[in-house]
């Protein structure tokens, strides 16, 4: 039998870059050996979602900062000048159709595939896994948003206000006027702050994302799905004593929904948001999808 393909999806303002490299705020990144290990059991394909390319135009106030990132990106190029896309690829419904595009044309008809998925792609990798179950042999979820409705509508609903609600609407059906900043942001002269229309951009970006989160919520996952999950116990960080109090309510709907045989749940302490920054966390996952294919293939 072939051996499994696995689909990488990284995450929110995020670069495949990041599977391979990890930055310690030099001007060079450490490479790191999380990919390769993949590599090894599985033929790869990394989704790139292009919309965010629109980092590659942003400026950094921080002169030293700024200069350390032109060095990373003439080098490593975590994100291009391509930012060709309009409102219909924001939706998960179609970066999922893009993907399996994509795969099909790669690899063809008869292969099995592994969703790999950090933060924000994980959502998008649960609905994949739901379109094309047949296809799918498992989900590995890294440390993805904390998965339950009653969070995504509170963010959603706290996040906006009418007023930006309205504005964001006017770009979600008005794709006409997403291409012309899209144009302003492409063609700015070198000196030039396009920040502003980035940040524009960006909120739109987000506004879809949580209507999507909404939309395609379903605590039943669709195939054997183990999430990561990075955890901070006797922390005094209210960000991250909030972000423990998400990730307890989500594992309780999680079991509440799925039985035990279906879902595996593991934190992570202290770990990083790309939790395989940590060699014995990224040998960790690498081990338990070695395990996981020993009984799906």
């Amino acid at each position: 039998m072939d051996k499994p393909v696995f689909i990488l999806i990284h995450g929110y303002s995020s670069s495949n870059i990041w599977w391979k490299y990890k930055d310690v705020n030099k001007n060079s990144l450490d490479k790191i050996n999380f990919y390769n290990k993949l590599k090894k059991i599985g033929d790869i394909y990394e989704h790139t979602l292009n919309f965010f390319n629109i980092e590659y135009y942003y400026t950094i106030d921080d002169i030293k900062e700024r200069k350390r990132m032109e060095i990373i990106y003439n080098k490593y190029k975590p994100h291009t000048e391509n930012i060709d896309f309009s409102i219909k690829d924001l939706s998960y419904k179609n970066i999922c159709k893009n993907i399996h595009n994509n795969v099909i044309e790669l690899y063809g008809q008869n292969r099995k595939y592994i969703l790999v998925c950090h933060s924000y792609g994980s959502l998008i990798g649960l609905l994949y896994s739901k379109k094309y179950k047949k296809e799918c042999l498992f989900n590995i979820l890294i440390d993805n948003p904390p998965y339950y409705l009653k969070l995504f509508t509170q963010m959603f609903n706290s996040k906006y206000t009418k007023k930006d609600k309205k504005i964001i609407d006017e770009y979600l059906y008005n794709n006409k006027q997403l291409q012309i900043m899209l144009d302003k942001i492409k063609n700015k002269k070198s000196d030039e702050n396009v920040n502003k229309e980035i940040d524009m951009i960006y909120n739109l970006i987000s506004y879809n994302d949580w209507f999507e989160r909404i939309k395609h919520y379903n605590p039943v996952f669709p195939i054997y799905t183990v999430i990561f999950r990075a955890t901070y116990p006797k922390t005094q960080d209210k960000e991250k004593i909030k972000y423990n109090k998400w990730s307890l309510t989500e594992h309780k709907i999680i079991k509440k929904n799925n039985s035990s045989d279906t879902f595996e749940y593991i934190e992570m302490e202290n770990a990083e948001h790309y939790i395989w920054y940590n060699q014995k966390y990224s040998d960790d996952i690498i081990d338990k999808i070695k395990e996981l294919i020993k009984i799906y293939i």
